[in-house]
C-alpha cells in the first residue's frame, strides 16, 4: 500500500493539475509551475517515511508498523476522492484568483 500511495499519488496530482488547468489561451498557463510543486511535494514525503520507519518499527513490531503506514498511505491516497466530487466547485471558487495570477505572471512576461 506504501508504494502504491507514492507512486499513485504523485500520477494522480499531476493527472489533475494537467486536466484542470487545460489551456484556454494557447498557453499551459500553470501546469508547469505546479509540476516541481507536486514532485517536490512526493519526494519530501518520501524522505519523510524512510526517515520516520526505523523509529516506528523500534516503537512497534515490524507487522504492525507496516500495517499503521499502509492504512495512513490509503488514507492519503484516497483523498483524491473528494477532489472528484467537488473539484470543479473548488475551481469555480478559486477561478479568480487564479486569472490574477496569471494576468500578473504574463505582465512579468513569462
Amino acid at each position: 500500500m506504501l508504494a502504491f500511495s507514492v507512486i499513485c499519488g504523485g500520477s494522480i496530482t499531476l493527472s489533475f493539475a494537467v486536466n484542470s488547468f487545460k489551456p484556454l489561451t494557447g498557453e499551459w498557463e500553470i501546469t508547469g509551475e505546479t509540476m516541481p510543486s507536486v514532485i517536490g511535494m512526493s519526494n519530501t514525503l518520501d524522505f519523510a517515511v524512510s526517515y520516520a520507519i526505523n523509529p516506528s518499527i523500534d516503537a512497534m513490531n515490524v507487522q504492525n508498523c507496516f500495517i499503521t503506514v499502509a492504512m495512513v498511505a490509503l488514507l492519503c491516497t484516497f483523498t483524491f476522492l473528494p477532489v472528484v466530487f467537488f473539484g470543479k466547485r473548488l475551481r469555480k471558487h478559486s477561478a479568480p484568483k487564479y486569472w490574477e495570477y496569471i494576468v500578473t505572471r504574463a505582465a512579468r512576461g513569462h
